[in-house]
């Protein structure tokens, strides 16, 4: 009798085993969508809707009144899967299409039953916002919920902020890619590389940013005929655009962070601008309070090569009374662009848009303590003090 209950209780386990087995290959992929099926946004432009504007420029529609509440304008670009496989003819290679509604999800929504597709974000290269909208504090804010909860978002996807509207960004058709979403995204990445006058910013960390001090920068956009530029950012405080700083003042703000990775300053030196390759930056932050103010003083290392004279000057570049003098001349150059872009920050913007907090809270808990109630106060009111250091390693190749 022992033994039977045994091989009974075997045979109940192989049977288990085996309809979990069968049951395997039923599951499938119940939700699977054909690729041929999905439009795959590469790009996606985000505007505030403005009915009376709309109006002035679509003036031959008749059917507007249902759109008279919306709130958001979407442009997404699309690759032609057709004509990069080859089976399209003399077909564009992408797809630009316009949703306007009253939420951002229900934007996408609509897009799809206007298409023969399912609308598809899990390669999206970069979100561009318009400049209306990120001065909007409450659609801003509702933009950035719908991206955060949308799981196709990936949270490294760059942001970016048109100078006037992201439509006009994604119909720009550049000679050199016609993908816009791929093409702005190299420009990004070449941009960060070799200029260091524009700060990369995905959305997971933008996010961290403004949940933890509300503040933070994003890089500007702009359109020309045939081509985009990268360079500068906009300014945020509580969710609302506080203007722009320039491609200098962000090198300015790298260089305090000590994120450049290569750049040229050029420097004047007697009668012609000399340019000098920075190629390595190191910075530190050091801050005092007395009780009554906050000081920080700035301190910025950095090396770089001088590549380009002028053929036969006297004196020699290879002179170090030479070196020295150039060092000196583009060190006090370097500390007046670093304090004329930390006073726009604390006079004109008052905001503590590059991390300051975040930095003393990190190595000096204690003064942190003391100002952190009145931050945006104790910023404004803030002694700032630059030191830079610039160091001349290399004059290139001469006989």
């Amino acid at each position: 009798m022992i033994r039977l209950s045994k091989n009974r209780h075997t045979y109940i386990w192989f049977l288990f085993l085996f309809v979990v087995l069968c049951t395997i290959p039923l599951t499938g992929c119940w939700d699977k969508v054909e690729m041929d099926d999905r439009a795959f946004v590469i790009g996606m432009g985000v505007d505030k809707f403005e009915y009376e504007k709309y109006i002035e420029e679509n003036k031959e529609e008749e059917e507007t009144e249902n759109i008279k509440n919306d709130r958001f304008r979407v442009t997404y670009t699309m690759p032609n899967l057709g004509m990069i496989a080859g089976k399209a003819g003399n077909e564009e290679p992408k797809f630009v299409k316009t949703s306007t509604d009253t939420t951002l999800f229900s934007t996408s929504a609509i897009m799809d039953a206007r298409l023969n597709k399912e609308v598809y974000f899990g390669h999206t290269k970069i979100i561009v916002f318009g400049e209306d909208l990120v001065k909007d504090p409450h659609l801003f804010r509702q933009a950035l919920d719908a991206m955060e909860r949308d799981p196709q978002i990936s949270r490294r996807v760059p942001l970016l902020v048109a100078q006037g509207q992201a439509s006009h960004v994604l119909n720009t058709t550049p000679d050199v890619e016609p993908l816009m979403g791929i093409y702005i995204m190299k420009v990004l990445e070449t941009a960060e590389r070799t200029v260091a006058r524009v700060i990369r910013k995905d959305l997971g960390e933008f996010l961290e940013e403004l949940r933890v001090g509300g503040r933070g920068l994003l890089p500007r956009i702009t359109t020309g005929k045939k081509d985009v530029k990268v360079g500068g950012a906009a300014v945020f405080k509580d969710y609302t655009m506080q203007g722009w700083l320039g491609e200098k003042e962000v090198r300015s703000v790298l260089f305090i962070q000590g994120n450049v990775k290569k750049t040229q300053v050029p420097v004047q030196y007697e009668d012609m601008y000399i340019p000098y390759t920075v190629t390595e930056v190191k910075s530190d932050l050091e801050f005092s309070y007395d009780g009554n103010r906050l000081s920080a003083k700035i301190k910025i290392k950095m090396e770089g090569d001088i590549l380009e004279y002028e053929l036969e000057r006297k004196p020699e570049l290879f002179k170090n009374s030479t070196l020295k003098k150039l060092s000196s001349i583009l060190s006090a150059e370097i500390e007046k662009e670093v304090l004329q872009t930390m006073t726009k920050l604390q006079k004109e913007f008052k905001t503590d848009a590059i991390g300051m907090e975040r930095e003393l809270r990190k190595y000096q808990y204690d003064i942190w303590k003391q100002v952190k109630d009145d931050w945006d106060q104790v910023f404004e009111d803030m002694n700032v003090s630059v030191d830079v250091t610039a160091n001349i390693r290399r004059i290139g190749v001469s006989r």
